[in-house]
């Protein structure tokens, strides 16, 4: 998941109107970034964006997403109240599938559930990308943290 930094303050000094266009500017930058088959950007939230990348293993997805960040950020779009840079920068948080948990969450799939509760994997992935963006935030924003890897790399 990716989430402007400071993006409340970017609409409170610039209006929403230039808001939902740095937004479209930023889906496009990160859009540009996939596109093998099954891949996607999605706006999950008011600001925040999903990046689904089936079959990427931990350390392609951290590559991929450091450099949808740097993309963000050369777009060098102006963001006067940010606390981070004079651009808008995203902070990334990374989780990932591992293959043993989708055989098992398919073999549930195809078993005996009763409702979307045996479904836990997509919650867990989301709760997970949650985590390593707050940690993202929480250390300075404008990085990338994978879920479960204590390292980050701040950009500019």
């Amino acid at each position: 998941m990716r989430i402007p930094d400071f993006f409340k303050n970017y609409n409170d000094l610039y209006g929403h109107l230039v808001g939902d266009k740095c937004l479209r500017s930023v889906a496009s930058a990160l859009a540009a970034h996939v596109g093998r088959a099954g891949e996607m950007v999605a706006r999950y939230g008011g600001e925040e964006f999903a990046v689904l990348l089936p079959l990427q293993g931990d350390i392609e997805a951290l590559a991929l997403a450091e450099r949808m960040c740097r993309a963000v950020r050369d777009l060098k779009i102006e963001h006067g109240a940010s606390e981070v840079a004079p651009v808008v920068t995203v902070s990334v948080g990374v989780a990932c599938l591992r293959t043993v948990q989708i055989n098992v969450d398919r073999a549930r799939e195809h078993g005996d559930a009763d409702d979307a509760s045996d479904w836990p994997l997509m919650h867990q992935l989301f709760v997970e990308a949650d985590t390593a963006l707050y940690q993202a935030k929480r250390l300075g924003r404008n990085r990338v943290v994978l879920h479960g890897y204590p390292t980050t790399r701040r950009y500019g």
